[in-house]
């Protein structure tokens, strides 16, 4: 049996955890933040070859989710950032390593700092448009997007 479970370690040690607690393991949280400039936003060229996402990640034991996507952010593109309200909270079973996982995206602004480059992946400007084929969870947090910008009820 093949399971689809993504790439590399995390993935195997997800997949152990999985196992061992009989599938009732929670989904990991994870603290995102969508960074919009005109008619672009910011996203990060993932390193591991994932594709695109969100700067953020995964929130520690000992930290909010606001805390944790500031830490996250700063780390992946040296900028500083600002939130300014709570985009959508995401669900979702396609994450890279195959885990459950929920998201919390907010809204933001870059406070202050010089974009640049991480060991997780090079961070850059990408149309507002696009929807990744290859990450249909980017495509929900645009279309939500989307929706706020035209005045929608989220």
């Amino acid at each position: 049996i093949i399971l689809n479970i993504g790439r590399g370690l995390v993935g195997w040690i997800f997949l152990l955890l999985r196992l061992l607690s009989l599938g009732n393991i929670s989904p990991i949280l994870v603290s995102s933040v969508l960074l919009v400039r005109g008619n672009k936003f910011l996203g990060i060229d993932r390193a591991d070859g994932l594709g695109i996402s969100l700067p953020g990640g995964i929130v520690k034991w000992s930290e909010s989710s606001v805390n944790a996507v500031k830490r996250e952010t700063f780390e992946e593109t040296h900028l500083k950032i600002k939130l300014t309200q709570l985009l959508g909270v995401f669900d979702s079973h396609e994450g890279g390593a195959g885990l459950n996982s929920t998201h919390v995206v907010y809204l933001g602004k870059i406070v202050s700092g010089k974009i640049a480059a991480s060991f997780e992946g090079k961070p850059r400007w990408y149309p507002i448009n696009i929807f990744p084929k290859d990450n249909p969870y980017l495509g929900k947090i645009m279309e939500r997007y989307r929706h706020w910008k035209q005045g929608d009820n989220l």
